[in-house]
């Protein structure tokens, strides 16, 4: 079934039965985005060489500080210490963490 044909159908239901779909999309993309999120916490750790996937940090790589929750609290990798100190902390969600550039 292609979503096109998936989109007719919905046009099809009751407010109810619509409000039903939701639900049930909802808790499907939670349930998909946890595991996304735990799959990624597993491979990486604080200390780690890791890009961020997002067109403003191309080719950027960044050093994991930690890990929140949700959340990762990062800061650019090659730099000496007091530069580290200057440059501010960058917090990404964690399914935005790619481990190689290419990924």
């Amino acid at each position: 079934m292609t979503t096109k044909n998936i989109i007719k159908a919905l046009n099809d239901l009751t407010t109810d039965q619509l409000l039903e779909v939701n639900q049930e999309l909802n808790a499907i993309y939670n349930k998909r985005k946890k595991e996304e999120i735990s799959i990624i916490k597993s491979l990486v750790k604080a200390g780690d060489l890791v890009y961020i996937n997002h067109p403003k940090c191309a080719g950027k790589q960044y050093e994991v500080q930690y890990l929140n929750r949700t959340k990762a609290v990062l800061k650019p990798a090659g730099l000496t210490e007091s530069q580290k100190m200057l440059t501010g902390k960058t917090v990404v969600r964690i399914n935005m963490i790619q481990t190689t550039l290419n990924a």
